[in-house]
């Protein structure tokens, strides 16, 4: 199952508290220099991070591990930031 959640809608805390929940967030796939910021910043601030480098092709490969891990964890709660394009996907699928 997907679950889709607006920003701070508690997905994360809501992940962090059940075991069969899995937050699977957007950032990684977003940003191609994301592992390289993560030892700059330590807390929610590396979002708004000006040196992050936006991959144009992110939400093909989200899509693509949303689908793997709905797949392959069928017994799973997957939670995501809503999205009106990966929405539009799942819808039509």
């Amino acid at each position: 199952m997907i679950v889709a959640g607006y920003s701070s809608v508690g997905k994360t805390t809501f992940a962090k508290a059940h075991q069969n929940i899995i937050d699977l967030h957007v950032m990684p796939y977003k940003y191609s220099n994301l592992s390289e910021l993560n030892n700059k910043y330590y807390d929610e601030s590396i979002k708004a991070a000006p040196e992050l480098i936006l991959n144009i092709d992110w939400r093909y490969d989200y899509y693509d591990k949303l689908i793997s891990l709905d797949k392959s964890e069928p017994n799973k709660i997957i939670v995501i930031p809503t999205d009106i394009q990966i929405m539009n996907w799942l819808e039509c699928d």
